[in-house]
């Protein structure tokens, strides 16, 4: 019974062993540096760009054909990168900013929008038009309303106001003006 129990445990432990776990991630051996994606696969003969420290904030990287990190050079293609890999230009670190890949629905931007909007007054439901635009209106006690519009494409939300009514601006008091970009709330 013993050797039955050490022939399961051995044959359970192999089948453990075999399986893959990826974490995305800078990786080093002997020859250099290279980046794991999160599939396990990685950039070979191309640029990425990496939010190696996830601060929200990448930097784009050169990868040669076996795959390794180009530093302090110029890539094949001429652009010149720095010690740490980072494609740079007069000295400065090339930065795009990182975009929550979390989808944006109606109903995720119509609570950032509430939460984040300083008028008191209550909300209408949220009603999402044509080209993923998302209008909502703000009731305020007065019984102005305020139109928020959100593109769901971009995050962009825009405020204008006052209406009396949906289709009724007061031209003299009416702005629109840049509330916020709700892409920027989802982690």
């Amino acid at each position: 019974m013993k050797k039955f129990k050490l022939l399961v445990a051995a044959g359970m432990a192999s089948v453990f062993m075999g399986i893959t776990a990826y974490a995305g991630g800078w990786q080093q051996d002997t020859s250099g540096w290279w980046y794991q994606n999160d599939n396990g696969s990685y950039p070979k003969d191309c640029w990425q760009w990496i939010d190696g420290n996830n601060d929200g904030i990448a930097e784009c990287y050169y990868f040669d054909n076996q795959g390794y990190c180009l530093m302090n050079g110029i890539t094949p293609d001429g652009y010149t990168v720095d010690g740490n890999g980072a494609w740079h230009v007069f000295g400065t670190v090339q930065t795009q900013k990182i975009t929550s890949q979390i989808p944006l629905t109606k109903e995720i931007a119509a609570e950032i929008v509430k939460s984040h909007t300083d008028k008191v007054g209550y909300w209408s439901p949220a009603d999402e038009i044509a080209d993923n635009i998302l209008i909502m209106w703000q009731i305020w006690p007065t019984g102005f309303r305020g139109k928020f519009t959100v593109d769901l494409n971009t995050g962009d939300c825009y405020e204008e106001g006052p209406y009396w009514g949906p289709e009724d601006p007061l031209e003299e008091l009416f702005t629109r003006e840049y509330h916020m970009n709700v892409r920027s709330y989802l982690q």
